[in-house]
C-alpha cells in the first residue's frame, strides 16, 4: 500500500472512532451533559482547567477565533454553566469562571471520558496501550 492508500484508510478509521466516540458519548445522560455542542463542552473543558481566564486565552485553548469563543461563552453562561465577572486586577478586563453547575457538569464528563476511555483500552493488551499511547502522544504533538 503506498501513502496515500495509507492516508485514505487512516481517514476512514479515524471517522469509525469519531462516530463511536460521538454514540458513546450520546449514552449518557443528556441531563447531566447540560444538551453541549462539541464546541460548548471543549469551551466548558478549557474554562473549568484554566480558569479564570479572558475571552483571548479561551480562544486560544479552544482553537477559535474570540468571535466564535465569545459566542459559544454567551452559550455557556446562558446554561448557567461558566459566568463572566470583572477581572479582579483590572477592572476593565473579564475573568471567565464555571459556575457551581459547570463544575458538576465538568466533573460528569471527565467520570465519562475516563470510563470510555478504560473501556476502549481495554480491547488492547499491555504493550498495545503503551505502543497506543505512544502513538497518540506523537500525534497530538503534530497537530
Amino acid at each position: 500500500m503506498d501513502r496515500r492508500e495509507i492516508s485514505a484508510r487512516a481517514a476512514v478509521l479515524f471517522g469509525r472512532i469519531y462516530d463511536g466516540l460521538d454514540a458513546r458519548a450520546r449514552k449518557h445522560d443528556e441531563s447531566s451533559y447540560e444538551g453541549l455542542t462539541f464546541a460548548e463542552a471543549r469551551a466548558l473543558n478549557a474554562v473549568a482547567r484554566l480558569q479564570p481566564l479572558s475571552l483571548a486565552e479561551l480562544a486560544a485553548a479552544t482553537g477559535v477565533k474570540s468571535s466564535a469563543a465569545s459566542i459559544t461563552l454567551e452559550r455557556l453562561v446562558g446554561k448557567g454553566l461558566a459566568e463572566r465577572r470583572q477581572g479582579a486586577k483590572d477592572r476593565r478586563s473579564v475573568e471567565i469562571t464555571t459556575t457551581a453547575r459547570g463544575r458538576e457538569t465538568f466533573a460528569a464528563m471527565e467520570r465519562w471520558t475516563l470510563e470510555d476511555s478504560t473501556n476502549i483500552l481495554d480491547t488492547l493488551d499491555a504493550d498495545e496501550v503503551e505502543t497506543f499511547v505512544a502513538m497518540l502522544e506523537k500525534i497530538a504533538m503534530g497537530l
